[in-house]
C-alpha cells in the first residue's frame, strides 16, 4: 500500500489491524535484485537471455552508479521480460 493511503486506514479499525499485522517494507533493489527479478520472470516462461543482456538490464536501471528504480517500476521490468519472452 502506498504511504499516502495509511491515513485512510484510521477510519476502518479492523482493516488497519490487518494491515499492521501483515505489512512488509520493501527496500531498494540491489544490482543483483534487479537481475534476479528479470531472470526469474523470464525463466517462468522458459525464456533465456542473450549472453550479457541480464547485465545490461541491471546496468540500465542505474543512475549515477546506483540502482534508481522506483518501487512501482518493478512490475514493469518483469512484465517487459515476460512480453519479450512470449514474442
Amino acid at each position: 500500500m502506498r504511504a499516502d493511503f495509511y491515513g485512510h486506514l484510521t477510519r476502518h479499525a479492523e482493516l488497519a489491524d490487518q494491515v499492521e499485522q501483515h505489512q512488509l517494507l520493501l527496500t531498494p533493489l540491489s544490482d543483483e535484485g534487479v537481475r534476479d527479478i528479470v531472470v526469474a520472470t523470464l525463466a517462468l516462461v522458459h525464456g533465456l537471455f542473450e549472453r550479457g543482456l541480464d547485465d545490461q538490464v541491471a546496468e540500465d536501471a542505474k543512475v549515477n552508479g546506483e540502482v534508481a528504480l522506483p518501487p512501482s517500476s518493478t512490475p514493469s521490468i518483469s512484465c517487459g521480460a515476460s512480453a519479450t519472452a512470449c514474442t
